[in-house]
């Protein structure tokens, strides 16, 4: 059993070298054409299904402080503010 697993972790190793080898350490892109929505005006698509260009939430909603989180959830009994 054990000799099983080290030949699949050998060939797993090597699998791996070979394919960014092959790739030169390059991330291929994909990107596929839609013609039939390219055609479309900007009317006909409606705003609600529109993703906006930045994601931007309610203030002070992401950096938050995040050392009173975690003490919270460590000791969710004590309030106080480190």
């Amino acid at each position: 059993m054990e000799f099983t697993k080290n030949i699949l972790l050998v060939y797993l190793i090597i699998g791996c070298f070979c394919e960014i080898i092959s790739k030169n350490g390059v991330v291929e892109a994909f990107h596929k054409v839609h013609p039939h929505l390219q055609s479309k005006t900007e009317l006909t698509v409606k705003q609600l299904h529109r993703t906006a260009y930045h994601f931007q939430p309610p203030m002070n909603w992401i950096n938050g402080n995040i050392r009173a989180m975690i003490t919270f959830l460590e000791h969710p009994f004590h309030l106080i503010p480190s």
